[in-house]
């Protein structure tokens, strides 16, 4: 909510977060010049949240679990920010290409800004975590039957309280639990495959300039190819 831009353009419609140990909620990050006045310190396992796969700004290391963070969001999130036609540059976010841990939270903060500025926000479908390592994973009906849950008892209103031009589902299988749901509120929406999916480098630079121009004029969300 911190990040929730004033007036949502287009809102990026995820399913999960990944599931946070109580132990691991009690880590926080350590204080740097960088962070906006009044942002949450907290840690959780959420792309919003800054020491999720950033061990080295915490007060103390996450060691049950790796914490890996989730580098296919902040793409995500570079591409969105990125001027259509032009290739997003990830170099800045990256830990494999930008070593410096400083560096990359101040390269992430500029960009989280800069989406909130132009309106554009991730919002969770579920808010339960569908993703605990070590237990058995949910099958596709399952995870339908909680994103519709979800939707019903409290996603559709966070997303028709924001009000937005453009509803991009991210992940085929969202789009699919929601479609009905999300022909009702009468916001032009698309979907379009998980950034982890196995498809061709070519058809991801495809998926990244979807966000591009998506995030650039939200009535794009019309030119969108419809979910199978």
């Amino acid at each position: 909510m911190f990040w929730r831009p004033l007036k949502p353009r287009v809102i990026l419609l995820a399913e999960s977060h990944v599931y946070t140990r109580p132990e691991e909620l009690l880590r926080t990050l350590r204080a740097m010049p960088e962070f906006p006045a009044n942002m949450p310190k907290g840690f959780v396992r959420l792309v919003y949240a800054l020491g999720y796969g950033e061990d080295t700004l915490l007060d103390e290391p996450i060691t049950l679990r790796k914490n890996s963070g989730s580098p296919q969001y902040w793409k995500i999130f570079q591409s969105c920010a990125t001027v259509p036609g032009v290739p997003p540059d990830f170099t800045s976010l990256l830990i494999s290409r930008a070593p410096d841990s400083r560096a990359r939270v101040r390269a992430k903060i500029e960009l989280l800004s800069s989406l909130q500025k132009r309106g554009i926000w991730l919002v969770d479908a579920s808010v339960a975590a569908l993703y605990r390592p070590g237990q058995s994973v949910l099958t596709s009906r399952e995870k339908s039957i909680v994103l519709q849950t979800c939707w019903d008892a409290y996603t559709r209103a966070v997303l028709e309280a924001a009000d937005p031009k453009a509803v991009l589902c991210i992940g085929v299988g969202v789009a699919r639990a929601l479609r009905t749901r999300l022909d009702t509120i009468g916001i032009p929406w698309a979907g379009v495959p998980q950034p982890q999916a196995h498809l061709s480098a070519e058809k991801h630079r495809g998926i990244q300039a979807i966000y591009a121009a998506v995030c650039a004029d939200p009535n794009e969300i019309r030119r969108v190819p419809a979910v199978v």
